[in-house]
């Protein structure tokens, strides 16, 4: 549990860290405040990514208290009624935390606030994304000098709709558990697979060296010159 709530902390927070800064650095602001932000922007982000991390361990260590509490209640429904009316004892922290608050909390860690910085920054970046796109259509010889930030733009915007993707499956599991609904757990593990899968895949398109690495590992031949000249970029540390 520890490890799962870290690793997808983690992982929220890289996804809005990374549309915040792309944003700032290919998007144009005319605020002096934006400007100075832009000249200092990896080093920020690189201070809020460790902060993070350091975070999100440190957050979680609760959880190591949790553990599986059986009541004798449950012990006298298993000898009276049986194995088939026995329900499974629930995790409980054995230390004295409010577990309401603490559940809150990671919820508004994990959804609402990285969406507030997701959303604004993923959206300005498709509004240049198109304004870019126009502008070249109309000049046909202008020159693509920010081509690797809009291509990295893209797989970031991505990586936000496949956020919103998870986040749309694990709301739906809520409410039908909700309402009564019968649902199984599976759901949830279904949609932390199709995160996992699809961030690998949208990183590994985006990392040419990778690609490549890859390629020739399963097709036991050298890449094709034609794709080590595409237009992919690498993903680099911010």
């Amino acid at each position: 549990m520890y490890l799962m709530m870290t690793c997808s902390f983690n992982s929220f927070w890289a996804i809005a860290w990374l549309s915040l800064f792309y944003c700032i650095k290919v998007v144009s602001f005319s605020s002096e405040c934006f400007q100075t932000l832009k000249r200092k922007i990896s080093s920020v982000i690189n201070a809020a990514v460790l902060l993070s991390c350091s975070f999100s361990f440190l957050f979680f260590t609760p959880l190591f208290s949790l553990d599986l509490v059986y009541s004798s209640e449950m012990d006298e429904n298993y000898n009276v009624k049986g194995i088939a009316n026995l329900t499974c004892p629930q995790p409980s922290f054995t230390i004295d935390i409010d577990v309401n608050a603490y559940a809150a909390a990671i919820i508004c860690l994990l959804c609402p606030i990285p969406l507030m910085i997701m959303l604004p920054t993923s959206v300005r970046m498709v509004v240049h994304l198109c304004a870019h796109t126009l502008a070249l259509q109309k000049n046909k010889t202008q020159v693509q000098g920010s081509d690797s930030y809009l291509l990295v733009c893209k797989i970031t915007i991505s990586l936000v709709g496949v956020y919103l993707s998870t986040l749309f499956i694990v709301s739906l599991f809520i409410i039908i558990r909700l309402i009564g609904g019968f649902i199984t757990y599976h759901t949830l593990a279904s949609a932390f697979s199709f995160y996992s899968g699809m961030t690998s895949l949208l990183l590994t398109a985006s990392n040419r060296h990778l690609k490549d690495k890859l390629w020739s590992l399963f097709c036991c031949r050298k890449p094709q010159e034609q794709s080590s000249k595409s237009q992919t970029v690498e993903t680099v540390d911010v």
